[in-house]
């Protein structure tokens, strides 16, 4: 006689329910949202804007443009941002800067992002 809840590989004490969620997954797989729509990216900016949040505006816009999560748009400082080397765009990002002894969430120093949208 054999019951899943009593078998010696399961070291989960919730096997059933792990078992259902892994079926779950294999009939909905996890996928990627689709970006939030340009009119209401604007909206929620001008909003910002008008009740005089410009700055907080501005973030909004950066951290869509960058992919930036909250954490890393309030560390940036001025000195992260990097001109070109010659005149015009693109401007990049740098961040997490190894010199301020910064990681990412998944241990990278560094990272550079460059500001160069066309839209």
């Amino acid at each position: 006689w054999h019951h899943p809840d009593h078998s010696k590989k399961a070291g989960h004490k919730l096997l059933r329910t792990y078992k259902a969620l892994q079926g779950w997954m294999k009939l909905a797989p996890p996928t990627t949202r689709p970006p939030m729509p340009w009119v209401f990216l604007m909206l929620v900016i001008d909003s910002l804007c008008r009740s005089g949040a410009a700055d907080t505006g501005l973030a909004v816009l950066l951290m869509f443009f960058a992919y930036l999560r909250p954490g890393e748009a309030t560390r940036l400082h001025e000195s992260d941002i990097v001109r070109p080397a010659f005149k015009g765009p693109p401007f990049a990002i740098n961040l997490h800067p190894s010199e301020k002894g910064l990681s990412s969430k998944v241990n990278v120093s560094d990272e550079s992002i460059l500001l160069d949208s066309k839209e």
